[in-house]
């Protein structure tokens, strides 16, 4: 009998593009004050659809529009330096000769306003990053069951984690 084994490939790193957007439109639709639009987002969005320090970001915006403030770009900025996060906060963003740079703090938040062209296209940027975030777990959860097969765990735990990818990826 031959065996092959087969090479599964890993899951990638996050795409950190998607949060990058919806954060730029949701600054762009708070200085435009399109609350509509800035609202119907916030309710989609879920702490969980970002990494770490876009949360925070996610987490001032949301403050200040509950507190009826527009959470514009020197608001949030204010809001996360009063918390203390604002220096916590970097990422890579295009610079002037299109390689990738780190910026931190009110620079970094100020290039997410470079990472989409319009606020218009918050709600095709929020189902974008919600897509992402689906096949990202998705990917995290099948990378988990193939281990669980090759350690020989029961059908039953195998069906358990195949029904959670599926869940999922569902719409």
């Amino acid at each position: 009998m031959v065996t092959a084994k087969v090479a599964h490939p890993q899951p990638s790193i996050q795409d950190h593009s998607h949060e990058q957007a919806v954060l730029g439109g949701c600054f762009r639709a708070a200085h435009r004050a399109a609350g509509d639009l800035l609202d119907g987002a916030l309710v989609c969005l879920q702490a969980e659809d970002f990494e770490p320090q876009h949360r925070a970001i996610l987490g001032a915006a949301r403050d200040l529009r509950l507190s009826d403030r527009w959470p514009t770009l020197p608001e949030v900025t204010d809001a996360l330096r009063r918390r203390g996060d604002l220096d916590q906060i970097s990422g890579d963003v295009p610079g002037p000769d299109g390689e990738l740079v780190r910026a931190r703090g009110a620079l970094y938040l100020t290039a997410l306003l470079h990472a989409t062209f319009t606020d218009a296209l918050l709600p095709h940027d929020v189902r974008d990053l919600k897509r992402s975030k689906a096949r990202h777990t998705a990917a995290r959860l099948a990378e988990a069951l193939t281990e669980a097969a090759q350690r020989g765990r029961p059908l039953e735990d195998l069906a358990s984690t195949a029904r959670l990818i599926l869940a999922a990826v569902e719409p």
